[in-house]
């Protein structure tokens, strides 16, 4: 009987935790985010140093693909291929 207490809380820690979807890779995309209008070079920096591998879900990619254009015009940075950009918009 003294465990179920102890067993309740641990099974809702591990609930919460498993719940918690804010993983590196959102982190990382939610920080360069946040520094695309001041700091546009910053956040170039941080998509480049991503590992693409690393976006597993449909709308992490479009993020990315979303930020990563927005960093690249804001870095004056010309890109003839709009398939970046695509993914974002067919997202």
């Amino acid at each position: 009987m003294k465990n179920i207490p102890i067993f309740a809380l641990l099974l809702l820690a591990f609930t919460l935790f498993a719940c918690n979807k804010h993983t590196g890779t959102e982190a990382l995309l939610s920080k360069a985010e946040r520094q695309m209008d001041e700091h546009p070079d910053s956040a170039l920096i941080l998509l480049q140093r991503l590992d693409t591998k690393q976006l597993t879900s449909a709308d992490e990619k479009a993020l990315y693909a979303l930020l990563y254009s927005q960093a690249l015009d804001k870095n004056y940075i010309d890109i003839t291929d709009d398939s970046l950009i695509n993914i974002a918009v067919d997202y």
